[in-house]
C-alpha cells in the first residue's frame, strides 16, 4: 500500500512465467526483491503511469513501459477501478533478439495473457479483507480516544478506510457513544458489525440500538447510527 491509497501488485501469470518466484500468493517483501518490482515499488508508488505505452495506446487499459539498468524491462498497468498498479510482465531487454522483452509483451497481448485474471482479483478481495480486520481495532480505538477528549463534539474520521462520524455524550456517570455511518460507503451489515467491534471488542451486536436522531441533530438522508451506553 502506498502513500498515495493505491496498491503495487504483481499478476500471478507474471509471478510464475516471468519471475519465476513460485505459487501465488507471495508476499510482495519477497517479491520486492527482484530487480522489476522493486523498481516499481520506487517508480510507481507515486506515478501510477509514466512513460512510454507497451503496444498500442487504448487510455485506461494502456500498458506503460517500465525500466530499471540496461536490461531489466516491465510492463504496467494502472487498474483505476481497483486502485492498482499491476506488473503485469517482465522480461530482459535483447534488441533485436525474438525473445526480446518487448517482442514477448508483444506475444501476450496478442494472445490476451497480460492483464490480470479473475484469479488475481481474488487474491486481491482476499488481501483487501484481511488488511481491513487488521486496520479496524487499531483506527476505531484511535478515534474514540478522539472522541472520549472532546464530549459533545462530532468527530469525522475512517475506520478502515471507510469514512464514519463518532459522538459521545456524557449523561451523569455514564457516556453513550454514537457511531454514524453514511450509506453511500457501506450498507453492509457484517461491516458495520466488524466496526463497531473495533470501538468495543467486549459488547455483543444485541448492546447496540439504532438511534432515530442524534443528541446534538437529526440523522441526515442516507445515513444511519448505532447506540451504545456504558460505565
Amino acid at each position: 500500500m502506498c502513500d498515495a491509497g493505491h496498491q503495487l501488485r504483481v499478476t500471478s501469470r507474471c509471478i510464475r512465467e516471468d519471475l519465476g518466484l513460485g505459487q501465488p500468493p507471495v508476499a510482495f517483501d519477497d517479491l520486492v526483491k527482484h530487480p522489476i518490482v522493486d523498481a516499481m515499488r520506487a517508480k510507481r508508488a507515486v506515478e501510477t503511469t509514466s512513460g512510454k505505452t507497451v503496444g498500442a495506446d487504448i487510455g485506461d487499459r494502456s500498458l506503460h513501459h517500465l525500466g530499471i539498468g540496461h536490461d531489466h524491462r516491465g510492463a504496467t498497468w494502472w487498474d483505476a477501478g481497483s486502485q492498482v498498479v499491476w506488473l503485469c510482465a517482465y522480461g530482459l531487454h535483447r534488441s533485436g533478439e525474438a525473445d526480446d522483452a518487448f517482442q514477448y509483451f508483444d506475444q501476450l497481448i496478442a494472445e490476451a495473457r497480460i492483464y490480470p485474471t479473475e484469479e488475481d482479483y481474488q487474491w486481491l478481495e482476499r488481501d483487501q479483507a484481511e488488511g481491513f480486520a487488521l486496520r479496524v481495532g487499531p483506527d476505531a480505538q484511535r478515534l474514540l480516544e478522539v472522541a472520549r477528549g472532546e464530549p459533545g463534539q462530532e468527530i469525522q474520521g475512517t475506520v478502515g478506510g471507510i469514512p464514519l462520524g463518532i459522538y459521545v455524550d456524557v449523561i451523569e456517570t455514564l457516556q453513550e457513544t454514537f457511531v454514524i455511518f453514511n450509506l453511500r460507503e457501506t450498507i453492509d451489515p457484517n461491516i458495520h458489525a466488524l466496526i463497531l467491534a473495533g470501538f468495543y471488542p467486549g459488547k455483543g451486536w444485541d448492546e447496540w440500538r439504532y438511534p432515530q436522531s442524534l443528541p446534538h441533530r437529526l440523522l441526515a438522508p442516507g445515513e444511519f447510527a448505532y447506540a451504545t451506553l456504558h460505565e
